[in-house]
């Protein structure tokens, strides 16, 4: 059996990447046997950023910087 876990992220509590842990660690408890993708999800609001990262494997990183004007 394949499992896929897709979620989008609960605004102001859990990111994707939260909510893919808990599901999969619950999913495991039921079916040790299967194995467990987990995909970030967003909407295009809170979370996408995020959840394209994650999805490539990458980090982000802030810059901050001064007007020369």
């Amino acid at each position: 059996m394949h499992i896929v876990i897709a979620p989008d992220s609960f605004k102001g509590t859990l990111s994707s990447e939260q909510i893919i842990q808990i599901i999969s660690a619950e999913a495991r408890l039921h079916f040790p046997e299967a194995s467990i993708t987990g995909v970030p999800i967003a909407d295009g609001g809170e979370g996408t950023l995020q959840a394209v990262l994650a999805s490539r494997d990458q980090t982000s990183a802030y810059f901050r910087y001064e007007s020369c004007f």
